[in-house]
Formats: structure tokens, sequence, C-alpha cells
């Protein structure tokens, strides 16, 4: 193509054909614009294609992380719960003054720890730098926002209740309880672990007069409470957004 239009310019210039020829290099220089605007084009189609199939990818990621992030935030709840009916048993045991054999399972309920496991690797691809993948800046923010913002609520909550359960075994039940004669292998519901290491009271009458030990389990519940709040607002949060990314 480039020879031709070099013997076809030569030929005019021989011809002595001026106007012609300038009509003929504005001509091929239009269509040289042409064809470069067309490669730019291309190029550009390929690195949005290429963008968009990157985005998808990530997106189906931050997707993938956030439903499994849905399910540990709903398991998270119902254990939360089985730590509040736990207090509420030892709360009613200790008023009435009425020991029995399920006060060790309530005390093992109660003190059982509970952690969210946060999958975060979409969230970390856009944190080095990649957020510029996401297209729709609305749902880039309100993943940011739940993840920089309830999650790490979610995390200083899990922390402060891990210590106080921490402190409560070490003010109480490492001075109080001893560790049960009798091998109880007690699966709690909903717990994917069995309880078989229990502690019984020393002198339950010294737990029933003990201020100190039924506020803090006051205190613990209160704890417990403010996570179950919080985490349903989270949850509700997390619906919304996996709508939206759907």
């Amino acid at each position: 193509m480039i020879k031709l239009f070099r013997k076809t310019r030569k030929n005019l210039l021989m011809e002595n054909k001026t106007s012609k020829y300038f009509k003929y290099a504005i001509g091929e220089i239009v269509l040289l614009v042409i064809g470069i605007l067309i490669a730019l084009q291309i190029n550009n189609w390929n690195e949005n294609s290429k963008k968009s199939k990157e985005e998808e990818k990530l997106v189906h990621q931050i997707n993938f992380d956030l439903e499994n992030n849905k399910k540990e935030l709903i398991e998270l709840r119902k254990r939360l719960e089985i730590n509040k009916v736990g207090i509420d048993s030892l709360i009613v045991r200790l008023q009435t003054k009425k020991y029995d054999l399920m006060f060790p399972v309530h005390l093992s309920a109660t003190t059982r720890k509970i952690y969210f496991n946060n999958a975060s690797s979409g969230y970390k691809t856009i944190q080095n730098g990649m957020a510029q993948l996401i297209s729709n800046t609305t749902v880039l923010n309100k993943i940011l926002n739940i993840y920089d913002n309830d999650f790490n609520k979610i995390a200083i909550r899990e922390t402060l209740m891990n210590q106080q359960i921490d402190d409560f075994q070490k003010d109480f039940i490492n001075k109080y309880f001893k560790k049960s004669p009798n091998k109880m292998k007690i699966t709690l519901i909903e717990f994917d672990k069995v309880a078989t290491d229990l502690f019984i009271p020393v002198d339950f009458l010294s737990i029933i007069n003990n201020l100190e030990f039924i506020n803090r389990l006051h205190q613990l519940k209160k704890t417990i409470e403010v996570r179950l709040f919080f985490s349903k607002q989270t949850l509700d949060t997390l619906n919304e957004v996996l709508l939206e990314i759907n």
C-alpha cells in the first residue's frame, strides 16, 4: 500500500500535475488520520475490554468474600445468643439460690470466645491500588465503608468481649471454681466444639453473695447485647451492598 502511494505521488510530480498532487496529498493525510483514529479506537476497545474483565474478576471476588462474611455474621449472632442465654441462666440460679448440674454448662457457654473470620481478599486488592477498577463509585464507597467501619468495629468489640472473658476467668473461675471431677461430654447447640472441661463452684453460697461476680456477669451481658445490636445493623448493610453488587 505504501509503495502504491509513493508511485502515485511520483507519477503526479513527473506529469507536473501540481494541483492533483496537492489534492492527492491531502487525501492521503486524511486517510492516514482516519487510520490512526481507527487504530486508537481499537486500542481503547481492547483496553476497556481488559479493564472490564479485571473489574468483573475483582467484583466476583468481593461478592464471594461478602457472602462468606454474611454467613460468619449469622453464625456469630447465633453464638452470641448462646452466651447471653448462659449468662441469663446463671443469674436466675444465683437469684433463686438453686444450684443444679446445668450451672457449669451455662458457665461454659458464658465464657465461650467467639471470633469473626473476615474474608477480605477482594478488599485487600482494592487497598493495593486497584480501586480504579470498580467503575461504580457508589458501590465502591459502600464496600470500603463496610470493611473500614463495620467490620473494623466488629473486631474492636470482639477484642473487648474476649478481654472481659479473660478477666472473668482470672478473677473468678480460677479462684472460686474447680474442674468438675466428671467429664461431661455435652455438645452446646450451634457450637462446633464439645464442652468437656466444666467447672463447679467450690462454695456456691459464696458465689451467690459475691456482688462483683454478679456485676461482671451483667457487664458481659451488656457487651454481648451491644455486639448483637450492631452485628444486626452490619448484616442489614451487608445485604444492601450484596444486592447492589449483584
